[in-house]
C-alpha cells in the first residue's frame, strides 16, 4: 500500500482545494443585498443575487414597465393567492381558443405586447408560451421558476384570500 500513499495525499489536497473554492464561490453566490424598486412606490424587494431574467421581469412588470404577467393557473388557484400585477387567464379557456385578458383594461392582450408567463410549477407555462406563439404573440416568454419561488423573490406584492 506505502505506493499509493502519495497518490491519497495528492487526492486529499485536491480535494480541500476544490471544496474550498465552491464554498468561496456559492457563499458569494447567495450574499444578497436587499434594495427597493425605485419606480415601485410599495414594500417591495429585489434580492441582487436573483437570475438575471428574474430583475429584468420585475423592471418589465413594474408600474413603468411595459410588460404584462399573465397567470395561466385555474381560476381557484389564482384567488387563493396571486401576484397584484398579475392578469389571469388560465391554461383550460387558452387552450379552447380565449385570448388572455389585461386586467387593467379589460381588453384583449395585443399580439404585439411583452408577456411573461407563469404558473405553479412551470409545465402550464410553457405549455401556455406554445398556445400564444400559435395565436400569434411574438415576445412570450414562459417563467421557468415555481410560483413560490416567485413569491420568495418579491417579484410583486403577493394578494391573498385570506
Amino acid at each position: 500500500f506505502s505506493h499509493f500513499l502519495p497518490l491519497t495525499s495528492v487526492m486529499l489536497k485536491m480535494n480541500f482545494l476544490v471544496t474550498a473554492t465552491l464554498f468561496l464561490i456559492l457563499s458569494h453566490s447567495f450574499a444578497f443585498t436587499f434594495k427597493t424598486r425605485p419606480s415601485v412606490g410599495r414594500s417591495t424587494f429585489l434580492m441582487s443575487g436573483q437570475p438575471d431574467h428574474i430583475s429584468q421581469l420585475c423592471t418589465d412588470i413594474s408600474p413603468m414597465g411595459n410588460a404584462i404577467l399573465l397567470d395561466v393557473r385555474e381560476v381557484d388557484e389564482f384567488t387563493a393567492g396571486h401576484f397584484a400585477d398579475a392578469s389571469n387567464e388560465p391554461l383550460s379557456a387558452l387552450s379552447t381558443g380565449t385570448f388572455p385578458t389585461d386586467r387593467n383594461t379589460g381588453e384583449a392582450i395585443k399580439p404585439d405586447s411583452k408577456i411573461y408567463i407563469h404558473c405553479k410549477m412551470g409545465g402550464r407555462a410553457m405549455q401556455a408560451a406554445d398556445l400564444l406563439t400559435r395565436m400569434g404573440y411574438n415576445d412570450v416568454t414562459p417563467i421557468r421558476e415555481c410560483f413560490q419561488e416567485l413569491v420568495d423573490m418579491k417579484i410583486s406584492p403577493l394578494v391573498s384570500a385570506d
